[in-house]
């Protein structure tokens, strides 16, 4: 499947002129590249983080900003340029949100997409030639940890080092075989078996295909689990009647006749 490129710009709310200028420019330079190249603005928001001695407004994408920025860099080739520091939740139901939990955006998209912070004209220069990089994100197959929504699966540390394989395999040492690993939380992610992917739509990862309907089943190892996405938050009972499918793009769905329910928000949601 050939996958378009996209550009996706995250701005602050209140910019000065010099960034309107550079995203202006950064708009021009990437249609130069590729006419059909997709464009999209996300703007962020104040919020506050407490802990850690982080007492200060910083900025912020929106729980469905977030979401919606994810699903992107499964369906395009994708550029996020952005020209302030910017924070995604870890957990959105929690307001302020605390340090740990404050995801850098580069982080937050880490291996599924190129990342650029932006503070003038020639970094924006190098940045926008990016889009003309057919290079995939080099993964070797569906157990490579770098398929999966490392802001949903639970971790301690950040993961730069994945692209390397020591990386890899210090990931391997520390949540388990990648057929069936445990994050943090002590949530069990269980690769499904090919014969048992299910789903319509086909993803990809900085361009690089994934099989139709693979997945992850998600299950709880201790007491009541807790799931948090971008824009979401569910709760898990343990053990099998708290089943889960995960896919890469963080979108959840509960198994037939699980007990899994979303805690936040509250109401009726439906796959974008």
């Amino acid at each position: 499947m050939t996958v378009s490129p996209a550009l996706i710009l995250v701005r602050p709310e209140r910019e000065p002129r010099e960034i309107k200028d550079l995203a202006l420019r950064a708009r021009e330079a990437a249609l130069a590249l590729d006419t059909s190249t997709m464009i999209k603005t996300f703007r962020t928001s104040r919020g506050t983080v407490v802990g850690e001695a982080w007492h200060r407004p910083v900025q912020f994408l929106q729980p469905n900003d977030a979401r919606e920025l994810y699903r992107l860099v499964h369906r395009w080739r994708v550029l996020v340029l952005s020209f302030t520091s910017v924070y995604v939740r870890r957990d959105p139901s929690r307001q302020p949100a605390e340090r740990r939990a404050a995801l850098e955006l580069g982080t937050f998209v880490e291996h599924k997409a190129q990342f650029w912070l932006v503070r003038g004209r020639p970094g924006l220069q190098l940045a926008v030639a990016g889009l003309a990089c057919t290079a995939t994100c080099g993964c070797d197959g569906d157990d490579d940890p770098r398929y999966l929504p490392l802001h949903a699966f639970s971790v301690d540390r950040p993961w730069g080092t994945l692209s390397d394989q020591h990386g890899r395999d210090a990931f391997e040492d520390l949540h388990g075989p990648a057929r069936s690993r445990v994050d943090a939380d002590k949530k069990r992610w269980t690769r499904a078996d090919r014969g048992a992917y299910h789903g319509r739509e086909a993803l990809t990862i900085a361009g690089r295909d994934l099989p139709r309907g693979m997945h992850w089943d998600v299950t709880s190892e201790r007491g009541l689990g807790r799931l948090t996405t971008a824009n979401e938050v569910w709760r898990l009972p343990r053990g099998p009647r708290g089943h889960i499918n995960v896919y890469p793009d963080a979108y959840v769905r509960p198994k037939a006749g699980s007990s899994a329910r979303r805690v936040w928000p509250v109401g009726n949601r439906g796959r974008p």
